[in-house]
């Protein structure tokens, strides 16, 4: 057990590293934070849960569907898939505040043009499934590791 003294200093050194146990924390689970991205744009949903746009060209829809290239998403739903180019270049961007999936694709600023910057982002079921099941163990279990603590 931990004196008062070194529990104190354990607190200190958890609250000087806190943010990057953070971005660690996310870190660890991009790959996992990437594919949720990628299967709500191939369902057609935004970060809202909303539908991302519906084609304008009904022979474009059905070319998609004959192609295989539609599915999850419903018929005439865009799913931002075609060549697989923009959904492969996702990657996390971080900031100070925030982290944000987004492209390096060419299309990438596009897409954003034509139908908003909500194509990125998870919405909040799968955003709170990611963080509950993978990134606040993952947090938690630093937490503990930096304060000494046994499970």
């Amino acid at each position: 057990m931990a004196t008062i003294q070194e529990a104190y200093e354990y607190w200190l050194e958890l609250s000087t590293k806190f943010d990057t146990v953070i971005d660690d924390s996310i870190k660890d689970n991009e790959e996992l934070i990437i594919k949720e991205q990628v299967d709500q744009m191939r369902h057609g949903q935004d970060a809202e849960g909303n539908v991302i746009g519906i084609y304008r060209s009904w022979a474009y829809a059905l070319f998609k569907e004959e192609m295989g290239l539609q599915e999850p998403a419903p018929s005439g739903v865009v799913n931002l898939y075609l060549t697989g180019d923009f959904t492969r270049g996702i990657e996390l961007q971080y900031s100070k505040d925030f982290v944000m999936p987004n492209s390096t694709d060419k299309k990438n600023n596009m897409l954003i043009e034509k139908y908003g910057d909500k194509i990125f982002g998870l919405m909040p079921e799968r955003l709170g499934k990611v963080s509950q099941e993978n990134i606040l163990p993952d947090l938690l279990k630093r937490c503990k590791e930096i304060l000494k603590l046994n499970d």
